[in-house]
């Protein structure tokens, strides 16, 4: 192709218009074939930046919240992929250089090539499935002697996908821009750029708005629905544009063909003059600045700065129409002022834009200081980053041979990925070296702090029969008890028999190696107990949430609870004989507890009645009973301290305003032997009573502006012109909170949700209407319950662990950001006299006194650990110190953002030894990652001016050729 490219005015017959003709090669375009062929490439664009371009970005949470290292999610998502590209450009843009055919030398490998991209989009979304599909129910697999858990058989499913990806996605992350330089007139590369970077801008804030937000959340359904319109969207670009007719392929240095005489061709074009050696030293370095970093900058923001993703979204999408607006401007003055001379004085100052993100190393501004300082980061350097990028790649078109432009791309592209293959990997060891480094100057503003612990036992255990001593549980109670022995400084139990409804009933001691059996068991041991007692506590209860929904215990079941210990094992001495104690033992006692539930029906469901009086009387005179209590939110009600032998009778009250409730009256007299009184309810609504239902929210920021901007421009306004921004909450750690929302006068008040995402078996949203209706997992629509009165209470749990197979399962921090709800209207009875308010601590996501939880032991949990809190700074007050609980879980209140803490873990056991891991920083790591940004890119400056001084040495702007081999 010629170098050739501008734009003329043939001459027309008398009377007619001149037609201006565009011309690059042997491409000749009117004014309209021109825009045609611009349109056809920004829809390539739109497409690519939509979902090759931004899809990938979520990959690194992905990988984190699949229990990946650092190192090993570093591997998988980048090291990998440029170890291919290392290997594989190099061919594939040599070839395309010198490819010749009816279509063009680039459109064939794109068009080849986007099925599969397509096809591997899908499968990521897929990877559950097909490790499903592999390996079926099983929790673990052997291969050759070696055993795998099935989190590590899906975390390799996954990899490999990703690997595939990469192998297909090489053709078009590569030719793909190596096409504009063939089919756009050089004159207006940097415009054409900036429209292309627009439509990017377009596309990344469709991206952030709609898809970012869901893309953990709906993870499958993206990245599936994404590869199918990747292939439609890119295949039809390929189909209708149109590329030039070529001048024959050079000839290779030697003037032989083959791989060898290729290699040697690429070899000494490519790597023989240091003017090139320049140019790609320093696109290496601000490569490996760049991306090397940029896998941490999104864990930084989510998991350090503590933004959701959906923040980050909104950020793109506001700062978006800003740098929406500079990208034509930016691209005319790079073409007016040569992009080389443009783009080398612009680095400087967007050096400063790298420097300025060290600032969340050393503080912290809260989480809303956090986002604003982000917004006034990215627009006090936005307009510098647009003339910086509108510059960029015609200054690559402007530097490098134009007809042999992809194979200098591919060399440049051979240099920043054999960096970036052992970059990528050292920056993961940096993180991983920041996450194992002591740190006294501890920034409790992040996560879950993990310390690792291990003890060296120092003394022989002695064994000695007892009883059998047996317990059989015939009520819903809870009641603890004790084995002592004394002298020694370490006990154990050993059970012949333990059986539990699985679910309803736990058995629990206070060892260092948690216990809790539910369920049955034979000869069973406890973990070690340091000192010389051990305490059991045997927990029956009435109902237990199962997948969301409340199941009910059977009254037949709550007499088969028990268990027999019938030997102790001891460290140290033993000075007395083996003895218990405690309620737990006391299985035939004075007193009862008498428990019931009161059920209404719904359908064909027997759904707990909350808030029902359930009074007491004698069924002789003058026995005396307890005080009337209230049945809970599922309906379940217990009442202690009645006298056994004695027959009691039970009555029922309640009143609601919106309805009549009918309660028939229990039959009969109840004594200890019934244990379960199960009373039906019916209630009848007032056919009179009409619900008002109002939409709710705050009140935007510049709402007016949003609307305006909304109404007018609607790639600006990206659907923001709502009045009313929903009630959101959202929240990153462990917490339990209650809030209200009121409506003055109202007789009877309902919720409708937007949204409603907790984590099943961890997070419970609880309503206090009637009947009470508790959450756990992802739900839409309303609050079927209504509350009594003019106020509802919303309490969200959200914790730390659950039970998951009668075994606790320890919940990673990084699964605790997906407590989400929204609240978008209101309903209520009634007339209602003010405003419709919330209140309470649940509102408050960002309290200025949080709470920090950690946990000690890791894999092996140790108990009674004592967790310190010492501030750094005098005069700042600290938390008191807490102990680990039977888990190895710690969780404290109280501490105050933008103060600096030291975290101290000691244990102290007669004759053991623990010895304490370093603390972890937690995610505060990932602040650091700019350093190593800031470190390449003064390197990268450095080559900058060697090569801003040799291209004028050959010409500059005036009479510039690229340097032969």
């Amino acid at each position: 192709m010629s170098e050739s490219a501008g734009e003329s005015t043939p001459s027309s017959p008398l009377g007619a218009s001149p037609k201006r003709i565009f011309s690059t090669g042997t491409l000749r375009y009117t004014t309209f074939g021109l825009a045609v062929a611009f349109i056809w490439l920004l829809w390539g664009d739109f497409i690519w930046t939509l979902l090759d371009g931004n899809l990938p970005n979520i990959l690194p949470l992905k990988l984190k919240d699949m229990g990946a290292s650092d190192t090993m999610m570093v591997f998988v998502n980048k090291t990998i992929a440029y170890g291919i590209i290392f290997f594989l450009a190099p061919l594939v843009s040599f070839s395309s250089d010198r490819y010749r055919s009816r279509w063009g030398r680039r459109i064939p490998f794109l068009f080849w090539s986007t099925p599969f991209v397509g096809l591997f989009l899908v499968l990521i979304g897929c990877y559950d499935d097909l490790t499903q599909f592999a390996i079926g129910d099983r929790q673990d697999l052997a291969i050759l002697g070696w055993h795998f858990s099935r989190a590590a058989v899906t975390l390799g499913v996954f990899a490999a996908i990703l690997v595939g990806f990469d192998f297909a996605n090489i053709f078009v992350n590569t030719i793909y821009w190596y096409l504009f330089n063939d089919v756009v007139p050089r004159q207006y590369l940097s415009r054409f750029l900036s429209l292309f970077r627009m439509t990017g801008i377009l596309a990344g804030m469709a991206y952030n708005y709609w898809i970012m937000p869901i893309s953990l959340s709906h993870f499958k359904i993206v990245f599936v629905v994404g590869g199918i319109v990747y292939v439609v969207g890119f295949m039809l670009m390929c189909i209708f544009l149109r590329e030039g007719r070529y001048p024959p392929p050079p000839e290779n240095v030697d003037r032989k063909t083959g791989l060898i005489s290729s290699i040697k061709t690429f070899a000494k074009e490519c790597f023989t003059h240091r003017f090139y050696w320049y140019f790609f030293l320093v696109s290496t370095f601000f490569f490996v600045s760049w991306q090397a970093g940029q896998v941490f900058q999104i864990l930084r923001n989510r998991d350090s700065l503590h933004l959701t993703l959906a923040q980050l979204g909104m950020l793109g999408v506001y700062t978006a129409p800003v740098s929406f607006a500079l990208q034509y401007p930016a691209g005319w003055l790079a073409d007016k002022y040569n992009p080389i001379r443009v783009y080398f004085w612009i680095t400087f100052v967007c050096f400063l834009s790298g420097a300025c993100q060290l600032v969340w190393a050393f503080t912290d501004f809260g989480t809303a200081g956090n986002l604003t300082a982000m917004y006034v980061v990215s627009f006090i350097f936005m307009p510098f980053g647009a003339l910086q990028g509108a510059a960029e790649i015609p200054m690559y078109m402007r530097l490098l041979p134009r007809e042999r432009y992809g194979q200098y791309c591919a060399a440049m592209v051979m240099v920043r990925y054999g960096a970036m293959i052992f970059g990528s990997f050292l920056s993961g060891l940096f993180m991983q070296y920041l996450a194992d480094m002591p740190k006294s100057d501890y920034y409790v503003g992040t996560g879950g702090i993990t310390v690792s612990s291990a003890c060296k036992e120092a003394v022989a255990w002695h064994e000695e029969e007892v009883g059998p001593w047996k317990v059989v549980y015939g009520n819903d109670r809870s009641e603890n008890g004790t084995i002592t022995v004394p002298g020694a400084t370490a006990v154990k139990v050993c059970f012949s028999e333990v059986k539990t409804e699985p679910g309803f009933d736990h058995l629990t001691t206070d060892a260092d190696i948690y216990d809790d059996w539910s369920g049955e068991f034979l000869e069973a041991s406890s973990g070690r107990k340091t000192g010389d007692t051990v305490r059991l506590a045997l927990t029956s209860g009435l109902y237990v949430t199962s997948g969301g929904k409340l199941v009910v215990r059977n009254a037949s079941n709550a007499s088969s609870t028990g268990f027999i210990v019938a030997k102790v094992a001891w460290q140290g001495a033993k000075t007395g004989p083996v003895t218990r104690s405690g309620a737990l033992w006391e299985t035939s006692k004075a007193k009862f507890q008498l428990s019931g539930r009161v059920t209404r029906k719904v359908g064909k469901d027997d759904v707990g009645l909350p808030g029902v009086v359930v009074s007491f009387a004698g069924a002789k005179p003058g026995v005396v009973v307890p005080a009337p209590v209230l049945s809970d939110a599922h309906g379940n009600w217990a009442c202690d301290g009645f006298d056994n032998g004695l027959a009691v009778k039970v009555s029922l009250a309640r009143a609601d305003i919106g309805g009549r409730w009918t309660l028939p009256a229990p039959e009969g007299e109840f004594t200890r032997d019934a244990a379960d009184i199960k009373t039906s309810a019916a209630w009848t609504p007032d056919p009179n009573a009409k619900w008002t239902v109002e939409d709710v929210g705050d009140l935007p920021e510049h709402g007016a502006f949003r609307t305006w901007a909304g109404k007018y421009f609607f790639w600006l306004g990206m659907g923001l012109s709502k009045d009313l921004v929903p009630w959101t909450v959202e929240y990153a750690n462990r917490w339990d909170r209650t809030g209200t929302i009121t409506v003055p006068g109202a007789a009877a008040v309902k919720v409708i949700f937007g949204t409603l995402k907790t984590e099943p078996g961890w997070d419970h949203l609880i309503a206090d209407g009637s009947p009470a209706i508790d959450w756990s997992g992802s739900f839409d629509g309303d609050n079927n319950s209504a509350a009594s009165g003019d106020t509802m209470t919303l309490r969200l749990t959200s914790g730390i662990y659950a039970k998951s197979g009668g075994s606790p399962v320890v919940r990673l921090p990084s699964n605790m950001f997906d407590v989400k709800f929204t609240i978008v209207k209101v309903a209520y009875l009634g007339k209602r006299t003010g405003p419709i308010t919330r209140s309470g601590s649940l509102w408050d996501v960002n309290p200025k006194n949080f709470e920090l939880s950690g946990n000690v032991g890791g894999g092996t949990p140790t108990v009674g650990a004592k967790v310190s809190f010492i501030p750094l700074k005098s005069g700042d007050a600290a938390p008191p110190a807490v102990l680990t609980d039977a888990r190895g879980n710690w969780v404290q209140s109280g501490f105050v953002e933008l103060t600096h803490y030291r975290i101290e873990v000691s244990k102290s056991e007669p004759g053991e030894k623990w010895d304490f891991g370093k603390t972890t920083m937690g995610d505060w790591r990932y602040r650091w990652y700019p350093v190593w940004a800031v470190f390449f890119q003064v390197f990268a400056l450095f080559f900058l001016v060697l090569l801003y001084r040799e291209w004028k040495k050959l010409g500059g702007a005036e009479s510039y050729v690229p340097p032969a081999a």
